[in-house]
C-alpha cells in the first residue's frame, strides 16, 4: 500500500462503473401474451350457437405456447393458420371441415387481437445470460475462424 500523495485512486470508481454497466446491459423486458384469453376471443361464437369459451381457452394456449415464439409482437400474422395452430392431439389431414373452420376462426380473431396492446405484458428483471451467449457466439467465431485457415 502506498502512502497518501493527494490523489484519489481510481480502482474503486472503475469497478462501480463496470458494474453499472453490467447493470445496464442486464437489465431487460419481455414481452408475452397474457396467460388467459381476452374476452373478445373468448366470447367468438364458432360451433354454431354459443360461444365456447373451453375451446377458446384450448387455443389460446397454443398461442401462448406456439405462436408467440415464431411471431413478433408488432408483426402482422399470416392470413391463413399455420400448422402448429392445433389443438394437441390434432393431427393436419384428419381434421374435419368443420374443425378446420372452428381453427380458421380463431386464428382470425388471433390476428386481431394479436395488435392489441391490451393482451401483451411485459415484465422487467435483471439477465445475465446474454453474457454467456455472447461468449459461446466469441467462441464459435474463434473457432471456426481457427478450421478455416
Amino acid at each position: 500500500m502506498r502512502p497518501y500523495d493527494g490523489f484519489i485512486s481510481l480502482w474503486p470508481v472503475m469497478i462501480i462503473i463496470m458494474l453499472i454497466v453490467l447493470g445496464m446491459f442486464s437489465y431487460t423486458s419481455n414481452t408475452h401474451l397474457k396467460p388467459a384469453a381476452p374476452a373478445d376471443f373468448a366470447a367468438l361464437p364458432v360451433t354454431g350457437h354459443a360461444p365456447n369459451a373451453a375451446l377458446a381457452a384450448r387455443y389460446w394456449s397454443v398461442a401462448t405456447r406456439v405462436v408467440q415464439w415464431k411471431y413478433n409482437r408488432g408483426t402482422a400474422l399470416p392470413d391463413q393458420p399455420p400448422a402448429e395452430f392445433r389443438l394437441p392431439g390434432e393431427a393436419e389431414p384428419t381434421l374435419t371441415q368443420q374443425e378446420m373452420d372452428v381453427r380458421g376462426a380463431y386464428w382470425a380473431k388471433l390476428r386481431q387481437e394479436w395488435l392489441l396492446p391490451d393482451n401483451w405484458r411485459t415484465t422487467y428483471g435483471v439477465d445475465f445470460k446474454w453474457a454467456l451467449r455472447d461468449i459461446r457466439v466469441l467462441t464459435n467465431d474463434v473457432l471456426n475462424f481457427m478450421h478455416q485457415s
